[in-house]
């Protein structure tokens, strides 16, 4: 086990230093904080980073079935790379806008289909 110092600031400026064991390996920790407890911090991180990968192709324009499939089978410290749908990215995009900004991105928008269309 090593130790490792944490630094934590308060609201008002007062900042305290800790130095506290830090484990090195699985079996370190659970001699630190117990089983139950690396366990059920796993299980919550692991929600974290799949709820991640889920939002993720969700913007991607994946359907809730692709999505479904994919997290299934999925591994926790699997990397991935998703192309995102243009449509359904301004879309989600435009959701996020107050409505003055969409009329503007939509006006926007439609300027550049009228070039494109005129480019042939």
């Amino acid at each position: 086990m090593i130790e490792k110092t944490l630094k934590a600031k308060s609201e008002k400026t007062r900042e305290v230093q800790c130095a506290i064991p830090y484990p090195e390996n699985l079996q370190e920790a659970i001699s630190l904080d117990g089983e139950t407890n690396v366990f059920a911090l796993y299980l919550g991180m692991r929600d974290i980073k799949v709820q991640n990968v889920m939002r993720r192709l969700t913007v991607a324009g994946k359907t809730d079935q692709e999505i479904s499939d994919f997290v299934k089978t999925m591994k926790i410290d699997a990397r991935i790379s998703v192309e995102r749908d243009p449509v359904a990215a301004t879309v989600a995009d435009l959701k996020k806008m107050d409505p003055e900004q969409r009329k503007l991105k939509i006006a926007e928008l439609m300027k550049q289909m009228k070039e494109l269309n005129a480019a042939g």
